[in-house]
């Protein structure tokens, strides 16, 4: 719930970011354009982005291969959609040696991606996301451990859940969603969360069709099998 999660504060800053975007959107300069607003939040060793923009197909993919290719973690992401088709996104990310992001030239190169893929359907990530990966000097922390992925369609009366805990990496968001779109899934709700080098995410979702939850097992079978392989094969790995 939005009011939960948010304070006073908050609240205010998020509703400047939508007047910010809907007078842009007015103006028509750039009207697919996300408003974006960067804070540092140094004491807890992150920055948290949050934007504004119309809610579309593949959104959170976007947004997440837009920090991928600087390349940023995905620390925690937090989406609320609201009724007239705007969605206000809020996203605690940091840089590769676990720091907050701070450098203007990350916030206008993650700007320049969203913006870019928002306005073209065919924007592929996955060359940048793979430059990004071989440029980085990241450690790599040695966490192993299985990757496990759950479909339950017991715990919400409307959603399936699909429960994802794996190692993380550069682009696993990216990758994760992008092989839910060509499911043909929605993803109305989602909790992202990365802790100690391991991604705990739940998506929330719905058959693209329908709308309603996914329940035939030979399905749910394809869908885990074909997550799996984007988790272990990232951006190569595409649904048979």
């Amino acid at each position: 719930n939005y009011f939960r999660a948010s304070d006073l504060s908050e609240v205010v800053e998020h509703l400047k970011l939508f007047r910010c975007f809907l007078e842009n959107v007015s103006r028509g300069d750039f009207p697919l354009a996300p408003a974006i607003k960067w804070k540092v939040v140094s004491q807890k060793g992150h920055s948290v982005v949050t934007f504004c923009t119309w809610e579309r197909q593949r959104l959170l993919a976007k947004v997440a291969g837009s920090f991928s290719v600087v390349p940023l973690n995905i620390l925690s992401a937090d989406v609320f959609p609201r009724g007239d088709n705007v969605v206000l996104g809020i996203f605690r990310v940091c840089d590769t040696k676990g720091r907050p992001v701070t450098d203007p030239r990350d916030f206008e190169l993650v700007g320049q991606a969203l913006q870019r893929a928002l306005e073209d359907e065919r924007f592929d990530f996955l060359p940048l996301i793979e430059k990004a990966k071989r440029q980085s000097r990241s450690v790599v922390s040695g966490i192993e451990f299985p990757t496990r992925i759950a479909i339950d369609n017991k715990t919400h009366p409307t959603y399936t859940l699909i429960e994802i805990q794996a190692p993380d990496r550069i682009g696993l968001l990216y990758d994760v969603l992008s092989c839910v779109d060509r499911e043909n899934i929605l993803i109305p709700l989602s909790r992202i969360n990365t802790q100690a080098g391991a991604a705990i995410d739940t998506l929330y979702g719905v058959d693209g069709s329908t709308h309603a939850k996914i329940t035939d097992p030979n399905r749910i079978q394809l869908i885990q099998k074909h997550l799996k392989n984007a988790i272990l094969s990232g951006g190569a790995a595409k649904s048979q």
